[in-house]
């Protein structure tokens, strides 16, 4: 309903535009064009209906004798002046027909709507649903832009297509790039941003392929490969640091820092295929955040090229700087909204002399809690990692894994205390405090065979979740005291929506951060996104209820952008948009992701 309201605003304006300059001279409506294109997004209207404004004047066009549109030719440097998004009208001498970009999205062309109105309305439709509320581009198709790409890259930097490029994680997005570049050089990434820049070109970019929620797929202009911008520049023991490039595996830099004796402890799932400068862009968490903090914590300088090609590099491994502001929390986050992270300085850590690992089942997550906080209380830094696992997700990944459950219970705890000294007695230390706090259903890892197969029970329980088909994941965060309220009402509220609605909840108890997914019962491929928009109403109402947050770990991409006004002000918004438009002031970067 709200589509066709809208569909016949614009035709309205579209008589009243025609009507206002029928009577004018033809080179007069040349003119006027590019102003009023400026025009519409000063107007006080609703953010859905000022692209389709600003399209409007181009349907006018097609009405102009061919020959009318010579005189346009020489006012091309008139054009140049004005500041004008479109100088487009030229390639109306070719077949009379040209075609819009916006973010990536095409509407062909103008004279369809005149000649062939079906496929015309298929168009902006399309159009419409895959519109952002951020600054509208209107650009020209590059032609040959292999062509353009090779006068300063060489072929092996521009790639095929291949299916490991274009899916995301899920198998929910395809990317649909104009060409894919994958460069060997930080100065071969500026130059491609220069000319991105000045042609207006969308970039993103492309870390390992990893994300959950389509941050990195691309819709038309370039997908920006940084596999290969991959050194490991850097160790610096004397200051505890490491500099590494976009590129490199985050598994490469744990081994590193693990063969010059330190620890990188940021540890994820997917450890063995992201790479850091996704990690950064998204400021991933893991599993060692309650003692070493996320991705923002362990970044100590970065390297970024802007929009406009320049480089910006702060790369030096200062623990202390108070000069003006700190411009690296920036783009740590930004999800390639900003710019290209292309090097980092990140924290290196002593390497852990002594590991003790335990398994406790309990009764509920008040419970849980209530451990957590006699844990940190007792072993206070020591305490690394805190897990929550439900029943259902530990007998997922007990079958998955072919590993006996540790413990019978409803809810299950994973803890690890860590000493970068020795201590022999940590496990008898451990053993004992649950035994006086009353959790004698438990057990401690008494080899480093049996901690793994703690940890494989914990880590794979996403890929345990296959079997149950396509899941409508949720990352988020609660306080840590607001948890078990969140859980307890949550899933009733699923189950009177969605009946037999299964829902695998686990994560990081320590920092208040879960992984709640949930499986419809009887859909097992992407059907189960049609229910999308009505299970995360349920699931974030009560998030924002229990003062949440609807992205922990993951980000924000397409699929969560339009909650972000949920959990951030007006005024936040406002002023996220702002630094957006100062830095990418003809949002190329990554356009349609992050801002609502």
């Amino acid at each position: 309903m709200l589509l066709l309201c809208y569909l016949w605003l614009w035709l309205l304006v579209t008589k009243a535009l025609i009507l206002l300059l029928l009577p004018l001279p033809v080179l007069l409506k040349l003119l006027l064009l590019p102003l009023l294109l400026q025009l519409v997004p000063l107007l006080p209207l609703p953010l859905q209906l000022k692209p389709l404004l600003q399209l409007t004047p181009l349907l006018l066009l097609p009405t102009l004798p061919l020959l009318q549109l010579i005189p346009l030719l020489l006012l091309q440097p008139v054009l140049l002046l004005l500041p004008a998004q479109l100088l487009l009208l030229p390639l109306l001498l070719q077949n009379n027909i040209f075609t819009v970009k916006k973010a990536g999205y095409g509407l062909y062309p103008a004279f369809l709507f005149f000649k062939r109105p079906l496929p015309f309305f298929a168009s902006l439709i399309r159009y419409i649903i895959f519109r952002t509320h951020t600054q509208t581009i209107l650009l020209p198709v590059m032609p040959n832009l292999y062509d353009r790409f090779l006068e300063f890259l060489s072929p092996a930097e521009i790639l095929e297509a291949t299916p490991a490029l274009l899916n995301d994680q899920r198998r929910r997005f395809v990317s649909e790039p104009d060409i894919i570049l994958q460069p060997h050089s930080i100065e071969n990434v500026q130059e491609i941003m220069r000319f991105c820049f000045e042609h207006r070109i969308p970039v993103t970019p492309q870390g390992g392929n990893t994300g959950l929620c389509g941050a990195a797929v691309a819709s038309g202009g370039v997908l920006l490969n940084l596999s290969k911008i991959n050194r490991i520049r850097e160790i610096n023991l004397a200051d505890n640091s490491i500099t590494v490039e976009a590129g490199v595996i985050l598994q490469n830099v744990q081994k590193a820092a693990a063969e010059a004796g330190r620890l990188f402890p940021l540890s994820l799932a997917s450890e063995g295929s992201c790479e850091i400068g996704g990690n950064i862009a998204c400021n991933a968490g893991g599993l060692n955040v309650l003692r070493y903090g996320s991705m923002r914590d362990l970044v100590l300088g970065l390297e970024v090229v802007l929009p406009n090609g320049e480089l910006v590099s702060h790369l030096q491994p200062l623990h202390k700087n108070t000069t003006g502001y700190d411009l690296r929390h920036l783009f740590i986050g930004s999800e390639g909204t900003l710019g290209i992270i292309t090097a980092a300085t990140l924290k290196l850590f002593a390497r852990p002399q002594t590991i003790a690992t335990a398994w406790v089942g309990l009764d509920d997550i008040e419970s849980a809690v209530q451990l957590l906080t006699a844990v940190q209380g007792h072993f206070a830094e020591r305490l690394t990692s805190f897990e929550l696992i439900s029943r259902y997700a530990l007998a997922l990944s007990s079958e998955f894994s072919h590993l006996k459950q540790p413990t019978d219970a409803n809810w299950h705890v994973l803890l690890e205390l860590t000493d970068s000294v020795p201590d022999a007695a940590l496990d008898e230390k451990l053993a004992e405090f649950l035994y006086q706090n009353g959790k004698e259903n438990s057990i401690i890892a008494q080899s480093e065979q049996e901690r793994l197969e703690l940890w494989a029970l914990r880590e794979n329980i996403s890929a345990s979740q296959r079997k149950l088909g396509t899941s409508i994941k949720h990352d988020i965060a609660v306080p840590i005291a607001q948890v078990a309220t969140f859980v307890r009402q949550c899933a009733p509220a699923l189950e009177t929506r969605f009946p037999d609605i299964q829902i695998v909840c686990f994560g990081h108890l320590g920092d208040g951060s879960l992984h709640y997914n949930t499986f419809l019962p009887d859909v097992l491929s992407n059907d189960a996104y049609r229910y999308e928009d009505a299970v995360n109403t349920i699931v974030y109402e009560h998030i924002l209820a229990c003062h949440g947050t609807i992205a922990a770990e993951h980000g924000i991409g397409t699929i969560k952008k339009h909650w972000l006004p949920s959990v951030r002000t007006p005024s936040e918004i406002a002023l996220m948009r702002a630094i957006k438009v100062q830095l990418d002031p003809h949002n190329i970067m990554n356009p349609g992701k992050l801002l609502p």
